[in-house]
């Protein structure tokens, strides 16, 4: 009987030096953030805003050239299936990360535009950048030579 205490007394004691914690609360459920609005006087404001590209909103874009002799204007021609009335359209010629030069063009809600770089770029290879609004549309390599 003695043992048979013994083994009750390891056993009790040994079910409460193990002692069960409660599992920790569920997290409190996060609830939608109210919107805010603000009033902004935005008459004397520089926003420089670039509005997401509509999905196939070119159809084409592609240089008339990849090889061009110096002197000679470069060509690029869009093909637009979005056209809004204030879209402004354009085309950079960069040699790495330097912009040799630029041209923008109001679309003006034309479906078919040829944007032109004047003939004065030095020989070299470039990449010819089409941009519909603040977004580069396409890429092609272009050359240039003597």
């Amino acid at each position: 009987m003695r043992r048979q205490g013994i083994g009750l007394g390891i056993v009790l004691m040994a079910a409460l030096a193990c002692r069960r914690e409660a599992p920790p609360a569920a997290p409190a459920p996060r609830t939608a953030a109210k919107p805010v609005t603000v009033a902004v006087d935005g008459r004397n404001a520089d926003i420089d805003l670039t509005v997401p590209l509509v999905p196939n909103a070119v159809a084409r874009c592609a240089p008339e050239k990849t090889t061009v002799a110096a002197g000679e204007a470069i060509r690029l021609a869009l093909t637009l299936n979005e056209s809004p009335e204030k879209l402004v359209v354009g085309a950079k010629l960069m040699d790495g990360t330097n912009e040799v030069a630029h041209v923008t063009v109001p679309a003006r809600g034309q479906k078919s535009l040829t944007l032109e770089i004047p003939g004065k770029v030095p020989a070299g290879k470039y990449r010819l950048e089409g941009y519909w609004g603040g977004n580069v549309v396409c890429e092609h390599d272009l050359e240039v030579r003597k």
